[in-house]
């Protein structure tokens, strides 16, 4: 019995070499393709990643003249057939196991961040457009396909955690899809859209960690709190936020008050 376990510790081991020299001579000629194109545009690509099968097949590569490009690709991220990357001055993030569908088109530049983050999907035929804007899919969110992302409109797009994406919706500057929550085929959003799922308190449960931050006449950094709190990778629904106001005279109040009812997480002030 340990000698059969053996041989089949050695066949994974013998599978899992042939995926990495595999992964390695494909990213490295893509590496290469890229590269190229930038030299030949009069640009530069910072390249990389850690793309241990990580698949592209038959991906088409634009590089805009004077492009500065930030690239990364995460572990099994897989780039289908005529998928096109134009590529300015920005940043291009695929995190890990990543599925982009065929004759995808994924622009950046003008300084803007495209960031498609673990386990998300998009789907056939659809625009990501992160052109003097930043343009996030958050983990296991689903764009369906011929969707349109980051075009029109102005400010951030950020679509949640397993938010659902119809096809052919759009999502101009500014939206902003809760997590888990659903845009319907067919329909054109700029702004908030959805509300994340009720929070440890609605579920009668206490939250596990509590986050205690004092303030006072800061409501200029509010927003950025509150973003940075939904964007670590915790779950929303297991932390909350203490917020301590001393007595603030700014409209830290109001600011609280509009920021706490679209939170992905609880919060008391």
């Amino acid at each position: 019995m340990k000698s059969l376990l053996a041989i089949f510790d050695r066949l994974l081991q013998v599978r899992q070499n042939l995926i990495r020299v595999r992964t390695l001579r494909t990213v490295w000629w893509f590496a290469m393709r890229v590269r190229a194109r930038a030299w030949a545009a009069g640009g530069r690509v910072t390249f990389h990643g850690r793309a241990f099968g990580t698949q592209i097949r038959g991906v088409r590569i634009r590089v805009r003249r004077g492009a500065r490009v930030h690239l990364f690709l995460g572990e099994w991220v897989a780039l289908e057939r005529g998928t096109e990357l134009v590529l300015g001055t920005g940043t291009l993030y695929l995190d890990g196991a990543v599925k982009l569908g065929p004759r995808c088109v994924l622009e950046v530049d003008e300084g803007g961040a495209l960031v498609v983050s673990s386990g998300a999907r998009v789907g056939v035929g659809c625009v990501l457009s992160a052109v003097g804007r930043d343009v996030e899919i958050r983990p296991e969110a689903v764009v369906g396909d011929y969707a349109v992302v980051g075009i029109g409109g102005e400010g951030p797009v950020v679509v949640g955690a397993r938010a659902r994406v119809g096809p052919r919706a759009v999502l101009e500057g500014g939206a902003r899809v809760a997590d888990a929550a659903p845009v319907p085929a067919h329909t054109a959003a700029s702004g908030r859209v959805g509300r994340a799922p009720a929070g440890p308190r609605a579920r009668g449960r206490a939250p596990e960690v509590s986050v205690v931050v004092s303030s006072k006449n800061r409501a200029e950094y509010l927003p950025r709190l509150f973003d940075a709190l939904a964007r670590q990778r915790f779950p929303a629904r297991r932390f909350e936020l203490v917020l301590v106001d001393d007595g603030s005279t700014d409209d830290s109040p109001a600011v609280l008050r509009e920021l706490a009812s679209a939170a992905p997480f609880e919060v008391r002030v």
